[in-house]
């Protein structure tokens, strides 16, 4: 587990927009009208727009590319049944020009994995609540899907996971958890296969997928980790000290079970609260059975934590030991963890030996986030807001 649409109504705008016109004049009615589209109406308007796509080639072609298109259609219109999106969208002449180009980039790529990570971004496209900008780099996205090679997307999409995954809140309960996830993950995203040297960027950068930075380099893996992961990565409270009394009166104080102190697997005779993040005390549900959970990821809904509550996880953070010298054992400790996952090893060797850095535009990311979800469907769907 990592951290990472509504039925249209055919109606007819409402009261307060209807004008009244005297005796002979004409009349009309300024407002918003509601065109209600269900599946067979969305997939009508995608044959519309086949034509669009491959009218330009030969009868050898034809028919291969309309086969590709076709199969682009039913792999969007089924991710949009699954996700329940609202179909409206078919009836805006701008996605209607978006459908026609994913249509086009769907008759030109021979990769199946192309064919699902335009329905994916096309799915992603439909959401009117995004910004222009993100609109606009899905567009681009749709575009250059089939320009952009294997290995370059492979290597654009760890670098992006990189930047953007973590454990969920819950894993922090156990570190082993939560480097599984990340094991998972990159797993999936075929690390063994990452491209050497650094050739494969100059591509991405004349797509506009990534901006090359003449300076700097990305911070080392387990650097990285480690800060945003210091729920883990931590000294924790020594059981022998005041303070683990202390810390222990303040969680009975406002309902909280003690045994929310675990013990720090990087750090012997010291405990830690439960989290990926320090910072995650609101996000860290209050489970019913807080004991049962500390074995296993529970399956029933949690229940939020009271301000009272995160207030005084907050107050326990405060007594974690912040001695320099400990701090640099438990990240020894902790990279000694990471080395025991393959597909880590291979991320932190492959990051950690790129000279150059970039950074990822709104259309790689597009790309990055879909071929991640592509890879590991466990993902939510693409909310580029978000990165």
């Amino acid at each position: 587990m990592l951290s990472w649409f509504k039925r249209a109504k055919c109606t007819m705008a409402d009261s307060s927009q209807i004008q009244k016109a005297g005796a002979g004049a004409s009349q009309f009615q300024v407002g918003v009208l509601n065109v209600g589209i269900d599946e067979k109406r969305a997939r009508e308007i995608c044959d519309e727009k086949i034509s669009d796509a491959i009218r330009d080639l030969t009868g050898e072609a034809f028919e291969v590319a309309k086969e590709r298109v076709e199969n682009l259609v039913t792999m969007t219109l089924a991710k949009i049944q699954k996700q329940k999106a609202d179909m409206s969208s078919f009836a805006d002449p701008k996605f209607q020009r978006e459908i026609a180009k994913a249509q086009s980039s769907a008759a030109s790529s021979d990769r199946k994995s192309d064919i699902e990570m335009l329905s994916e971004l096309l799915v992603a496209r439909m959401d009117g609540k995004l910004q222009r900008k993100t609109h606009t780099g899905i567009s681009r996205a749709i575009e250059i899907v089939s320009d952009v090679d294997d290995d370059e997307l492979r290597a654009l999409t760890v670098v992006f996971a990189f930047g953007n995954f973590r454990p969920v809140p819950i894993l922090g309960i156990s570190l082993a958890k939560g480097l599984t996830a990340l094991e998972g993950l990159y797993a999936s995203l075929g690390v063994q296969a990452l491209p050497k040297g650094e050739g494969w960027m100059e591509n991405l950068n004349m797509l506009d997928a990534i901006v090359l930075s003449p300076f700097g380099e990305f911070k080392r893996v387990v650097d990285y980790y480690a800060e945003v992961m210091d729920g883990y990565v931590c000294v924790g409270i020594d059981k022998k000290s005041p303070s683990f009394i202390n810390a222990q009166q303040i969680l009975v104080d406002v309902g909280l079970p003690v045994e929310m102190l675990i013990p720090n697997e990087l750090m012997t005779g010291y405990v830690r609260l439960p989290l990926v993040k320090q910072s995650e005390c609101a996000e860290w549900p209050n489970l019913q059975s807080v004991p049962e959970v500390l074995d296993r990821v529970p399956n029933g809904l949690p229940v939020a934590l009271a301000d009272v509550q995160v207030a005084a996880m907050k107050e326990v953070l405060s007594l974690y030991v912040r001695d320099q010298s400990l701090m640099k054992q438990v990240k020894k400790t902790f990279e000694v963890e990471w080395q025991r996952y393959p597909s880590l090893v291979v991320v932190q060797k492959w990051i950690d030996g790129l000279k150059k850095s970039f950074d990822i535009t709104k259309v790689g990311r597009a790309l990055a986030y879909t071929n991640a979800r592509r890879c590991a469907p466990g993902l939510p769907a693409l909310n580029l807001e978000k990165f």
